[in-house]
């Protein structure tokens, strides 16, 4: 795959205190490449104040998923399957003390795209917030595989 791809984030929150879901969809352009038989994605998040931007990274390997972000706005998530991982969420407000306990993970890789599915119960200051789907899609940005329609 090339380094230059299209990264597509889809999330779906459940709160756990109401009965909807809110959910979270960005496109956007990112950078991939492989090393040590580790995925890595790295893409900008602008922040939503429009005063800057935040540095992701995403670390897949065979046993779990890292996504780490620094600016604004700065954390280090760690998700593997059938363990809950603490982390520090520092933002311009403050900061918070998140949990995820992941239930699942899957992964698939084929010639010019990526797929990778994350569920997961988070937690904030050690109280249920939310159960979480997330839904990566990573595609050459000259691959015809692209579309903006479901």
């Amino acid at each position: 795959m090339n380094k230059e791809v299209l990264l597509s984030i889809r999330g779906l929150h459940y709160s756990t205190d109401f009965d909807d879901s809110t959910p979270v969809e960005i496109i956007t352009p990112a950078e991939y490449y492989t090393r040590n038989g580790k995925h890595y994605i790295l893409y900008n998040e602008l922040n939503e104040d429009h005063t800057g931007n935040t540095k992701t990274k995403i670390k897949i390997a065979d046993d779990y998923v890292e996504i780490s972000k620094n600016g604004a706005s700065s954390t280090n998530m760690l998700f593997e399957k059938g363990k809950k991982n603490l982390t520090c969420y520092s933002t311009p407000f403050g900061s918070l003390m998140l949990a995820v306990n992941t239930s699942h993970i899957a992964f698939s890789q084929e010639q010019s795209q990526l797929s990778l599915k994350i569920d997961y119960l988070l937690e904030a200051n050690y109280e249920p917030v939310a159960d979480c789907k997330l839904e990566l899609h990573v595609t050459e940005k000259d691959a015809s595989l692209f579309s903006l329609e479901q």
